[in-house]
């Protein structure tokens, strides 16, 4: 499998896809797109020139936000959302970024704890969908 990552500092139209589809059609959530979306950087992994995986990040009180991470159905399972997290943890480490943190779905919590994440705090609720605040330090 082909894989490339491009890194943009907008919403491209098949990131808009990725998260339409599985945030709002398989998901249900409403809200899914934000003015963070503006000044947030986007990246998105192309498997066969196919949009698989998309998130974004951003700078927030000294620490970066990563977000929106969203894998089609089709490429579910086989590496390629930590594939993505890594290129993008990468390009955050050239840049002295030494904080993440993320509100993670609690039903996706173990993907993020694979990654060296580690759950901070209660959990809460986003749209009736449990979610925890999860940290690394990189």
């Amino acid at each position: 499998m082909e894989i490339k990552i491009q890194f943009t500092n907008y919403l491209t139209d098949e990131e808009r896809n990725i998260r339409k589809t599985v945030f709002m059609d398989e998901q249900g959530f409403v809200d899914e797109f934000d003015d963070e979306d503006i000044h947030a950087e986007h990246a998105v992994l192309y498997a066969d020139g196919n949009a698989a995986v998309c998130c974004r990040f951003f700078e927030k009180d000294g620490v970066y936000m990563i977000g929106r991470f969203a894998t089609m159905k089709e490429y579910r399972g086989l590496g390629l959302g930590a594939e993505l997290y890594y290129a993008v943890e990468e390009k955050l480490k050239e840049r002295g970024v030494k904080n993440l943190a993320l509100s993670a779905q609690l039903r996706a919590n173990g993907f993020y704890k694979k990654l060296g994440f580690t759950a901070v705090g209660k959990t809460y609720l986003d749209e009736s969908c449990e979610h925890i605040r999860m940290e690394k330090t990189i």
